[in-house]
């Protein structure tokens, strides 16, 4: 799946880059920042450059992380869902969704 998606972004002339969370006895909000400080890639490019995340599990963390690219970003980045593959041992995992939030945002802004 990695694999994959390093494809998909070299493709586009990117370079994926990884930003590893570790949820521990902190607060979320203080995780995110953490996270945010500790990012791969500089400002301009979080607004010039395609960005593909893998919302963590939690959805505390998830909800802060999101506020804190939207802030950082301007807009919802695009999102990737994973699923496992059945009747594995170890779990294999593979891309199943990549969801546009910012899209998804602007479709549900016309229900308002």
């Amino acid at each position: 799946m990695v694999g994959k998606i390093q494809k998909i972004y070299r493709s586009r002339g990117s370079t994926p880059k990884a930003m590893l969370l570790c949820l521990d006895d902190v607060s979320n909000a203080q995780q995110a920042e953490t996270l945010m400080q500790s990012r791969p890639l500089d400002g301009t490019s979080f607004q010039t450059k395609p960005i593909l995340i893998l919302i963590p599990s939690s959805n505390f963390i998830a909800a802060t992380v999101l506020a804190s690219l939207h802030g950082l970003m301007g807009c919802f980045p695009t999102a990737l869902r994973i699923s496992t593959e059945a009747d594995t041992l170890p779990f294999v995992y593979h891309a199943a969704e990549v969801l546009n939030l910012q899209a998804i945002r602007d479709k549900a802004r016309r229900y308002r």
